[in-house]
């Protein structure tokens, strides 16, 4: 099924789903801006992966789905997620951008709250803390 442009439909920029998107895309046009990496040219790479869940890697940005539905929680350890220790990681897919810090190895444990996913980038990014402002709901 082939679905239409939103721009092209006069589907409402004011509804939560529409601006979580708008949240993602700027998330990812930071990414492609960023001037220390090359995102556009890196390939994705699996962080970790479990029975539930699986993180993706494509520097700066690490996105980590699962399965555990709306009433689900869990985790997911990251042994080596790829960032420097102490590097801190802002989820911009989350209401309130909740921030995790790198730890040794670039250790990470990803918690689950509702099943929903996580799209996190390095918090140091210049401008990156734009996002943090964005509306997001959904």
């Amino acid at each position: 099924m082939l679905l239409s442009s939103l721009w092209y439909t006069s589907y409402s920029t004011d509804v939560a789903f529409y601006k979580y998107i708008a949240k993602l895309n700027a998330a990812r046009k930071l990414a492609i801006a960023d001037k220390f990496g090359s995102f556009l040219a890196t390939p994705h790479s699996v962080a970790a992966v479990s029975n539930n869940a699986i993180a993706l890697l494509k520097y700066p940005m690490l996105t980590v789905v699962n399965n555990y539905g709306s009433t689900g929680s869990g985790s997911l350890p990251i042994s080596a997620s790829g960032y420097k220790e102490g590097t801190e990681l802002v989820n911009v897919a989350s209401d309130d951008c909740t921030v995790a810090t790198v730890g040794s190895g670039g250790a990470l444990t990803v918690t689950f709250q509702a099943g929903e996913p996580q799209v996190s980038s390095i918090a140091s990014l210049s401008s990156f803390s734009i996002l943090i402002n964005l509306p997001r709901s959904h």
